[in-house]
Protein backbone atom coordinates (compact mmCIF):
# COMPACT_ATOMS: atom_id res chain seq x y z
CA UNK A 1 0.00 0.00 0.00
CA UNK A 2 2.89 2.35 0.64
CA UNK A 3 4.11 1.91 -2.95
CA UNK A 4 0.58 2.54 -4.23
CA UNK A 5 0.31 5.69 -2.08
CA UNK A 6 3.68 6.95 -3.35
CA UNK A 7 2.64 6.42 -6.98
CA UNK A 8 -0.73 8.07 -6.38
CA UNK A 9 0.92 11.08 -4.75
CA UNK A 10 3.49 11.31 -7.56
CA UNK A 11 0.67 11.23 -10.12
CA UNK A 12 -1.31 13.96 -8.36
CA UNK A 13 -4.18 11.75 -7.19
CA UNK A 14 -6.40 13.10 -4.43
CA UNK A 15 -7.42 9.75 -2.99
CA UNK A 16 -7.24 5.99 -3.36
CA UNK A 17 -10.35 3.80 -3.25
CA UNK A 18 -10.63 0.04 -2.99
CA UNK A 19 -13.05 -2.59 -1.76
CA UNK A 20 -12.84 -5.13 1.02
CA UNK A 21 -15.40 -7.80 1.89
CA UNK A 22 -17.44 -7.01 5.02
CA UNK A 23 -16.50 -10.39 6.48
CA UNK A 24 -12.75 -9.67 6.11
CA UNK A 25 -12.27 -8.28 9.62
CA UNK A 26 -8.48 -8.62 9.55
CA UNK A 27 -8.29 -6.71 6.27
CA UNK A 28 -10.59 -3.99 7.56
CA UNK A 29 -8.50 -3.55 10.70
CA UNK A 30 -5.30 -3.47 8.60
CA UNK A 31 -6.68 -0.70 6.39
CA UNK A 32 -7.93 1.25 9.40
CA UNK A 33 -4.43 1.12 10.89
CA UNK A 34 -3.17 2.72 7.67
CA UNK A 35 -5.59 5.59 8.24
CA UNK A 36 -8.29 4.48 5.77
CA UNK A 37 -11.95 5.09 6.54
CA UNK A 38 -15.03 3.29 5.20
CA UNK A 39 -17.03 5.38 2.72
CA UNK A 40 -20.67 5.14 3.76
CA UNK A 41 -21.80 7.36 0.86
CA UNK A 42 -21.26 4.67 -1.79
CA UNK A 43 -22.70 1.20 -2.41
CA UNK A 44 -21.11 -1.40 -4.64
CA UNK A 45 -23.35 -2.90 -7.33
CA UNK A 46 -22.69 -5.82 -9.62
CA UNK A 47 -24.48 -7.74 -12.33
CA UNK A 48 -24.21 -11.51 -12.31
CA UNK A 49 -23.29 -13.18 -15.58
CA UNK A 50 -26.95 -14.09 -16.19
CA UNK A 51 -28.17 -10.56 -15.44
CA UNK A 52 -25.45 -9.09 -17.64
CA UNK A 53 -26.37 -11.37 -20.55
CA UNK A 54 -30.09 -10.74 -20.05
CA UNK A 55 -29.52 -6.98 -20.11
CA UNK A 56 -27.28 -7.21 -23.18
CA UNK A 57 -29.94 -9.27 -25.02
CA UNK A 58 -32.84 -6.97 -24.10
CA UNK A 59 -34.31 -4.69 -26.73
Amino acid sequence: MKAVAKEAARSGCGMIKWWVAKWNKRGIEFYKRLGAKADSDWHEFQLSEKALRDLAASG
